[in-house]
């Protein structure tokens, strides 16, 4: 197992400091995806694409993506 630390701001000019573990010959994945979640945490309110692309590179199914971006509309954050 490998990881690599990444400062993520946010839009409440705050700093997260998050751990991204991954697994040998996954690297380019794991930097992917801290890619977005920089985008997707310094932008304000939800972008449906960008969830929908953090979710397919954590793994998810198509059909849990959509339930979780359909839940965000319910809840008035997308």
């Amino acid at each position: 197992m490998k990881h690599f630390k990444k400062l993520i701001p946010t839009t409440k000019d705050i700093n997260l400091e998050a751990d991204f573990l991954f697994l040998p010959g996954h690297e380019r994945a794991a930097k992917d995806l801290a890619e977005l979640m920089k985008k997707s945490m310094s932008s304000p309110g939800y972008d449906a694409s960008l969830e929908r692309q953090i979710g397919s590179l954590l793994g998810y199914s198509q059909l849990d993506i959509e339930m979780y971006i359909q839940n965000l509309k319910d809840l008035g954050r997308l």
